[in-house]
């Protein structure tokens, strides 16, 4: 009895053991599981995509945002120069009026000094 038992212990054994062993090496996956993969790996491509548009939108937004302020810099700069250039042509305006002021009473002054002295030669 004890060898009817052996032979059936090591015969079940020798079943077991590569039953057990081929119930734990992986199987083919299922077609749920491919599906599953192929909707993971789509989503996550998707994702990805969705990443890049949204920084190539960014990158386009800074450049217009720089372009913008490029053009306002550029206005800046031209009124600067045009509020500098009035300033001048003002000053220089000004200091030829105060040029012709100045000659006008030289004038003045030289023609009273010449009648005064006709006046003055008359009377002698």
């Amino acid at each position: 009895m004890n060898a009817i038992l052996a032979t059936v212990m090591i015969t079940t054994v020798s079943v077991v053991i590569p039953a057990v062993a081929m119930a734990q090496s992986p199987s083919a996956p299922t077609l749920g599981e491919m599906k599953s993969a192929a909707e993971q790996q789509a989503k996550q491509e998707k994702q990805a995509t969705k990443e890049t548009v949204q920084a190539e939108k960014a990158t386009a937004q800074q450049a217009v945002t720089d372009e913008k302020k490029k053009g306002k810099d550029m206005v800046e700069s031209e009124k600067s120069k045009a509020y500098a250039k009035s300033a001048e042509q003002q000053q220089r305006a000004k200091n030829l009026a105060a040029q012709n002021k100045a000659k006008a009473e030289r004038t003045a002054v030289e023609q009273k000094q010449k009648a005064t002295g006709k006046a003055q030669s008359q009377v002698d």
